[in-house]
């Protein structure tokens, strides 16, 4: 099988089966693609998420260089130089420049360590780490479902006809009150709204939100102890996912 052979020198050449993640093989064949001039760390794009994983000043996170080479003054200037990007970027952006995120030695003086400075400043400008945090205990394509949810990137009828797609009515196959859009399916519609106030008293929750940021960070700001948080997140999703069944059951009837 292709998934156990391996590039070199232009043949394939079997290895032996292992039970390695296949893109960390894929990734493998980084040298030998190189030959051919095909670089993979131009090809697949880290995904930062809140900067836990990735070195700032080490890891190609931002283009195709580390900042080590791109401002070597300001590295050598650099204190604690495996820093993560969470250590020296908040997710409210760049904050306090002088002190609070970088951990100079000294203060970078005039001329070139000025410049590579300001040029970095520059370039980080808007970048923010996101905060999105997966709950690894549901199925990727639950997760997947409700990140695609809190960017309104759902095929609600709503989306589809401002993408220019004709489709008989725009009206929620479901109540027929209100034009389907993604707040009025998962927050404002009838099936949606008693869900929710259900799964409240279930688990005996001060008060029903009414908006889908609020929903889906409903067991951040729920009273409940670590696990508990853990298991309403579960519920609140596998409930989001459920909604699009019921959507579909509604327009075939």
């Amino acid at each position: 099988m292709i998934s156990n052979l391996r590039l070199e020198t232009n043949n394939l050449i079997p290895i032996r089966h292992s039970h390695v993640s296949p893109w960390k093989e894929i990734y493998g064949l980084n040298k030998d693609l190189l030959k051919v001039n095909i670089n993979l760390d131009l090809i697949f794009l880290k995904k930062i998420g809140d900067g836990s994983v990735f070195k700032f000043w080490h890891d190609c996170w931002f283009g195709t260089s580390n900042f080590m080479s791109l401002f070597p003054r300001m590295y050598a200037l650099e204190t604690h130089k495996d820093c993560l990007i969470s250590e020296s970027c908040f997710s409210g952006g760049l904050m306090d420049l002088s002190s609070h995120v970088w951990a100079w030695r000294r203060s970078p003086r005039d001329g070139i360590e000025k410049a590579q400075f300001d040029d970095l400043v520059n370039l980080l400008l808007g970048f923010k780490p996101t905060d999105v945090k997966w709950n690894k205990t549901l199925p990727i394509k639950i997760n997947i479902h409700s990140w695609r949810l809190s960017k309104d990137r759902l095929p609600t009828r709503s989306n589809l006809d401002a993408r220019g797609i004709d489709i008989d009515s725009l009206r929620c196959p479901v109540c027929n009150d209100a034009i389907e859009s993604t707040p009025h399916l998962f927050v404002e519609c009838t099936i949606a709204s008693d869900i929710w106030s259900r799964i409240k008293d279930w688990w005996g929750l001060v008060c029903t939100l009414n908006n889908l940021d609020g929903i889906l960070s409903w067991h951040e700001t729920a009273h409940l102890n670590t696990k508990e948080k853990l298991c309403l997140d579960v519920v609140v999703n596998t409930s989001t996912g459920s909604f699009n069944a019921i959507e579909i059951e509604f327009a075939l009837t």
